[in-house]
């Protein structure tokens, strides 16, 4: 089982692209998105993206950003909550766009967010803690997603899909 993570992709046709190659190359069984989905880039164009997305909008579990608007659901086909959470090869996922407040959770938990266009992927107490960066306008060394695989997630670059951090799960 693949779960595809990635965030803020902000409408960028270019990380629309680069997203389509993953998708098609990796064939994940989920798809996470954790907000600013359509709007708020520089390259906003959103329509590559949007048929993207819809396209695979019955595995994607989805949460808005601040960017994103209520009405975006009926445009992607699938629902925007603030918060989520999803059971992923044993694991409960929490999603949110910010950071979360509560630090608390159980070890094997895995705490997923985006907002920051910075990458991080940590455990802490048994709980990692994963923000898979930005697919576009990073804050940090380039873009990136996250995978969820086999025991493992890992960073990747957006760009050549090469690995840029893992750890067990």
């Amino acid at each position: 089982m693949k779960l595809l993570v990635f965030s803020d992709a902000h409408g960028s046709e270019m990380a629309a692209k680069r997203l389509k190659k993953v998708i098609t190359s990796l064939q994940p069984d989920r798809i996470v998105c954790l907000g600013d989905i359509l709007h708020g880039g520089y390259d906003e164009g959103g329509t590559e993206l949007l048929t993207l997305l819809r396209k695979h909008s019955n595995i994607i579990t989805a949460v808005q950003g601040n960017c994103d608007f209520p009405s975006d659901a009926d445009d992607l086909l699938f629902s925007l909550p603030e918060y989520a959470a999803i059971v992923f090869d044993g694991h409960t996922c929490h999603l949110s766009h910010h950071q979360p407040y509560v630090t608390n959770f159980p070890p094997g938990d895995i705490v997923m967010y985006g907002h920051t266009h910075m990458k991080k992927l940590e455990r802490v107490a048994g709980v990692t803690w994963l923000n898979p960066g930005s697919c576009c306008n990073p804050r940090d060394e380039g873009t990136s997603y996250a995978l969820i695989e086999n025991g493992e997630a890992g960073l990747y670059n957006l760009d050549d899909m090469s690995l840029i951090k893992k750890v067990e799960l």
